[in-house]
């Protein structure tokens, strides 16, 4: 409890700025007169510089990672063009079994990127795969997954683990910690 009280009185001491010796812009008919300073108030604004450092490195490694989001998104965005096109050449073939799924309804290619890229973020939400759809019922999107299950499951399960890896190799302190290493190089400029 002492230690408390004493550094609360320490906090509230007052900070002096001692004049610089020898500065020929002091003047003795001229005086500078600003707010008083406690510790407190200079502790708060190395706080509140330090919270700001943090916010901003947070923001930088947040876009960072939806950046490595989405470009895991876009290579299995390719690997899903690989399946359509594959499925294309069985109904080709004379397979009808998407027919007898969706009872005659096709959907166009925009509408399989859209629907496997959301399904990608949404999982399994087919309510709100069909809302951004805006095209199809929950229902239809159900049967596009059941009719593509085995090789959208492949896919979000791989997903997944990408997700998690980055999730287990992020280090938390090494990234938000204040002290950040930085690399300075020094240059010797010769005049001739």
């Amino acid at each position: 409890m002492i230690e408390i009280a004493n550094d609360f009185a320490e906090m509230s001491k007052y900070v002096t700025e001692q004049p610089v010796e020898g500065d020929e812009n002091a003047s003795e008919d001229i005086e500078v007169v600003q707010a008083v300073k406690t510790k407190c108030s200079e502790e708060t604004k190395a706080a509140m510089r330090e919270l700001t450092r943090v916010r901003s490195r947070a923001i930088r490694l947040e876009c960072t990672l939806k950046a490595q989001r989405a470009e895991g998104l876009m290579n299995g965005l390719d690997c899903y063009k690989y399946l359509t096109a594959k499925e294309d050449r069985k109904d080709e073939e004379g397979s009808s079994r998407r027919d007898r799924v969706r009872g005659g309804h096709t959907w166009t290619e925009e509408e399989r990127i859209i629907a496997f890229h959301c399904l990608l973020r949404y999982g399994r939400d087919f309510d709100a795969v069909a809302e951004v759809l805006g095209t199809k019922t929950s229902d239809k999107v159900k049967s596009f997954y059941t009719d593509m299950k085995a090789d959208i499951d492949k896919l979000l399960e791989k997903e997944a683990e990408k997700e998690q890896e980055i999730v287990s190799t992020f280090d938390v302190e090494k990234e938000l910690s204040p002290e950040v290493q930085k690399t300075v190089e020094v240059v010797d400029i010769i005049d001739d």
